[in-house]
């Protein structure tokens, strides 16, 4: 029952939003960028200039791979912005 009610929020909410290129362009971007960043702090000034790095880790994910993810505050845009490749 649970499943079908938070289904049914998800559905509305997916309706009534439309595609934004300024987001697209302005802060989804630099926010993908940021995870391939081996420094993400520049990458998300370019979205806040006062955004603050909450963590950023990076560990062995194969023999020549690595994985990497970050957690940054975006303080005037008031949000918390969670990145990972």
């Amino acid at each position: 029952m649970i499943l079908l009610v938070l289904s049914q929020i998800i559905v509305t909410y997916a309706q009534q939003s439309s595609y934004d290129e300024n987001v697209a362009r302005n802060i989804m971007m630099p926010l993908s960028a940021a995870a391939y960043a081996s420094d993400p702090q520049p990458c998300l000034r370019t979205i806040d200039a006062a955004a603050t790095m909450v963590l950023n880790i990076t560990v062995d994910c194969g023999a020549t791979n690595t994985c990497s993810g970050y957690i940054a505050f975006l303080p005037f845009r008031n949000a918390i912005a969670i990145g990972f490749r």
